[in-house]
């Protein structure tokens, strides 16, 4: 797989910082479906959010 073609994936704290919002806001956007999170491995930490560019866009809903 290329570099191209791996996607980016931010924390859920990543996310907060880039937007500007607490956690807690961004893991009600997951919870509305505001914000799609995939959750690599077991633990509830490794939850990861959206693309960094979507996230730096401040586009807080993808498809």
């Amino acid at each position: 797989m290329s570099e191209k073609s791996m996607k980016t994936y931010l924390t859920i704290a990543q996310v907060a910082e880039v937007t500007q919002t607490s956690t807690t806001t961004v893991r009600r956007w997951i919870a509305q479906g505001e914000l799609r999170a995939y959750r690599f491995g077991a633990q509830y930490s490794d939850r990861s959010c959206r693309p960094r560019q979507d996230a730096q866009a401040g586009q807080p809903r993808w498809e």
